[in-house]
């Protein structure tokens, strides 16, 4: 089968996007489909051009891949208002569909990843025409205060109907969790659940090993990578750590800046001066050495509200920090206790608050060395059991089969 793989991701810049959707295409490779992306990207790699392919045409190669950017070119007054109509209202994703059918024949299936409302609604019909089916990949479910724009933002609006309209008229869904899977089940839409994958085989994922060997008499180092948004509270880490006492512990941030830091600490902002020699910044880092200071780290840190968008989404940070083989220090929320045992792959702390952050803390400061060592382990085993996309090929390969195949059983009748 063609599988065309439309969505909001932008290649290849390792984004939450891209991990994703890698992972699921990876998955139907593996079972015998072939998939071909259509993102967003604002300008093809130079690096990725398909030498097969003409010089004028937008095909490109990544990760064994061919994708193109949907994203049309900027040309005269208004050209990003443009360009932004243009994303938002499908127009320039079934443009590069047709182009693309066109010249290499029909496709199979088409799925959709976290797109606009209307872009939906276009691919309902383009699909229908050919009698196809449309494969919504739902990852998220947001928390409309997160959106830019407010609460009654388009964004936040448009998300919402998606989330409870949209996808539920598609042919099926692709859920990150176990929340979204019952949902969309109970509308009644074929619906197979897959968390984020990973190939665990990839020379990233094993570049712990390449690293000077921690003794366990150094300061015990947390990393927290990601960004200052709401939905991750690193500031709870940091209360906590005030608690505790930085002496024998450090938390690195890879991604957020002091400055964001500080507007979210709010009256405790004191704290990144109190906590200086504890606390260490990178600012934003390319994915590669985001995951070497990872890789650096004894735990990861992952604190998360008890709220809809956290048991409906799964976190990235989660997958790539057991295949690096480095435990987390988690509360849980949505499908994370199916794949954090605690004192195994993890410590699970009872909430995301600075007081049971700094009770996690102490409780891995109160292990030995051989029982973090122990920890790693098990992060990595869970790893390659749980999230390698080899385990989800006959899942996926089938899920997607059966949907292809009520689709026919509908146009024949």
């Amino acid at each position: 089968m063609k599988i065309g793989y439309v969505g909001m991701f932008k290649f290849p810049d390792g984004s939450a996007g891209v991990f994703h959707v890698l992972g699921v295409a990876k998955a139907l490779r593996e079972y015998g489909h072939s998939v071909l992306f259509f993102g967003i990207e604002k300008s093809l790699q130079p690096a990725h051009r398909h030498s097969d392919r003409a010089q004028n045409d937008d095909t490109s190669i990544y990760a064994g891949f061919k994708y193109q950017s949907t994203q049309p070119a900027r040309m005269g007054t208004f050209g990003e208002l443009k360009q932004w109509v243009s994303i938002i209202t499908g127009a320039s994703f079934l443009h590069r569909l047709n182009t693309e059918e066109a010249s290499s024949g029909p496709f199979s299936a088409i799925i959709v990843y976290q797109p606009q409302s209307l872009l939906i609604f276009r691919l309902l019909k383009w699909c229908r025409s050919r009698q196809i089916p449309l494969i919504c990949d739902v990852a998220e479910w947001y928390d409309r205060g997160h959106v830019k724009g407010g609460r009654y933002g388009y964004r936040a609006l448009d998300s919402e109907f998606r989330m409870r309209k949209g996808h539920s008229l598609s042919d099926g869904v692709i859920a990150i969790s176990t929340y979204l899977e019952n949902y969309y089940s109970g509308c009644g839409v074929p619906t197979v659940r897959l968390p984020n994958l990973v190939d665990v085989s990839e020379d990233k994922w094993t570049g712990r090993e390449a690293l000077p060997t921690r003794t366990g008499q150094e300061r015990l180092r947390l990393v927290f990578v990601g960004t200052a948004q709401q939905k991750d509270y690193l500031v709870s880490a940091i209360r906590g750590l005030s608690l505790v006492g930085p002496e024998k512990c450090e938390i690195v941030a890879v991604g957020p800046s002091q400055e964001e830091l500080r507007m979210n600490l709010g009256s405790d902002s004191d704290l990144l001066e109190i906590l200086h020699e504890s606390l260490h910044f990178t600012g934003r880092l390319p994915h590669r050495e985001a995951l070497r200071e990872l890789a650096q780290s004894d735990f990861s840190i992952l604190l998360r509200p008890d709220a809809k968008f956290a048991n409906a989404g799964f976190p990235t940070k989660l997958v790539e920090s057991l295949a690096m083989g480095v435990p987390v220090i988690c509360n849980l929320t949505g499908d994370i206790g199916l794949y954090v045992k605690d004192g195994y792959e993890g410590i699970v702390v009872s909430d995301c608050s600075p007081e049971a952050f700094a009770e996690g803390i102490r409780r891995i400061l109160s292990l030995s060395w051989d029982e973090r060592l122990a920890m790693c382990r098990h992060a990595r085993k869970r790893a390659e059991e749980s999230f390698d996309y080899r385990n989800w090929v006959v899942p996926l390969g089938e899920f997607v089969d059966r949907v292809t195949l009520n689709v026919r059983k509908k146009r024949n009748n």
